[in-house]
C-alpha cells in the first residue's frame, strides 16, 4: 500500500514546481537576514517606547539642524498602500483608497525627499489581530472588539484576515510608483520595535512626511511615534484615507497633542519649491558682494 502513496508524492514533487504560485505578492519574500527588506515588527507605528526615545534623543548627532532646509534630510513614509486595504475588493478596504494614489505618486517624485520608506503589513496566517483566531468572535467584532495581547503588549482591535505574508492581498497596489531605492519595512510579524527608527537616523533624517492607509490607524500611529522620537513630523491629509469619522477625529487630536503638523499636498509642494530655492541660494560672503 505504501508504493502508490510514494508514486503520488513523487509525482507531486515533479509537477508542483510547474504550477503558478498561489500567493503572487510583489513584496519581497524575505526574512530579516535577506536583502530587500529592513526588518519587521508587530506594531502599527514605530512601536514607541519612551525609554528608547530618550536614549535616541541623547545620542542624536543631528540635533540642531534646520528643519527642511537640506541640512537635515527629509523622508517620505508611505504607509500600507496594499491591495487588501484598497478598493474595490480588499478584505479590509478603505473608502477613498484609490483616490490618494495619484497624489502620493506626485509627492514621491519630488526631489525634496531624500529617502522614501514603504511600510507594509505582512502577517502570519494566524495573526492575533484576526477575529478568526479568537473563539466565539465573528465579523460583528471587526473594528470594535479589543483582545488582550500576551506579554503585557496591550490590547488589539480585531480585524478580518488581511495582508497575509506572500498573499496577493499583501502586495503593494500596482498603481503605486516604486523605485529600487525604496526602503521596505514589513510589519505585523514580531513584537519588537520597527527598525525604521534606526534606518531614519542612520540616513540622517530629521523630518518625515507620512501618508497612506489608514489615517485613523497605522498612518496616524506612525506619525505620532515619529514625533515622539523627535522627528519633525507632518501628515499629508489629502494623501491619506481613513476608516471612520469618529476614529479619524480621535486620531487627529492625538496627532495635534504629539506635535504633528497636518498639511495639504499643495503645502508640501510649496515647501519643496522653497527648500530647493534655499539650497541653491549662495551662502558665502563673497557671493553676497
Amino acid at each position: 500500500m505504501a508504493l502508490p502513496v510514494l508514486r503520488h508524492v513523487a509525482f507531486a514533487l515533479l509537477v508542483l514546481p510547474l504550477v503558478p504560485p498561489l500567493f503572487a505578492s510583489d513584496i519581497p519574500l524575505v526574512s530579516d537576514a535577506d536583502e530587500g527588506c529592513e526588518g519587521s515588527s508587530d506594531t502599527c507605528g514605530f512601536g514607541f517606547r519612551p525609554e528608547e526615545a530618550a536614549a535616541f534623543a541623547e545620542v542624536d548627532e543631528l540635533e540642531g539642524m534646520d528643519e527642511d532646509t537640506g541640512n537635515g534630510k527629509v523622508a517620505l513614509i508611505i504607509v500600507d498602500l496594499q491591495k487588501d486595504f484598497c478598493e474595490p475588493d480588499g478584505s479590509l478596504m478603505v473608502k477613498g483608497s484609490l483616490d490618494i494614489i495619484p497624489t502620493i505618486n506626485t509627492l514621491r517624485s519630488l526631489p525634496f525627499f531624500d529617502e522614501v520608506f514603504l511600510t507594509a503589513d505582512f502577517h502570519p496566517i494566524d495573526h492575533v489581530s484576526f477575529y478568526t483566531q479568537h473563539r466565539g468572535k465573528t465579523s460583528k467584532d471587526i473594528g470594535v472588539t479589543l483582545v488582550d495581547l500576551p506579554d503585557d503588549m496591550g490590547r488589539q482591535v480585531l480585524w478580518p484576515p488581511h495582508c497575509i505574508a506572500h498573499s496577493v492581498g499583501a502586495a503593494f497596489h500596482p498603481d503605486l510608483k516604486r523605485q529600487p531605492t525604496d526602503h521596505i519595512i514589513l510589519k505585523g510579524q514580531r513584537k519588537e520595535q520597527t527598525p525604521i527608527v534606526g534606518s531614519l537616523k542612520a540616513s540622517g533624517i530629521r523630518s518625515v512626511y507620512v501618508m497612506g492607509l489608514a489615517m485613523d490607524y497605522c498612518v496616524g500611529s506612525t506619525a505620532v511615534d515619529a514625533a515622539n522620537y523627535g522627528f519633525h513630523t507632518y501628515m499629508v491629509e489629502d494623501a491619506t484615507a481613513g476608516v471612520a469619522k469618529d476614529t479619524m477625529d480621535v486620531m487627529r487630536n492625538n496627532l495635534k497633542e504629539a506635535g504633528v503638523t497636518l498639511l495639504s499636498s499643495t503645502a508640501v509642494q510649496r515647501r519643496a519649491s522653497w527648500a530647493k530655492g534655499k539650497a541653491t541660494k549662495p551662502h558665502t560672503a563673497a557671493s553676497r558682494k
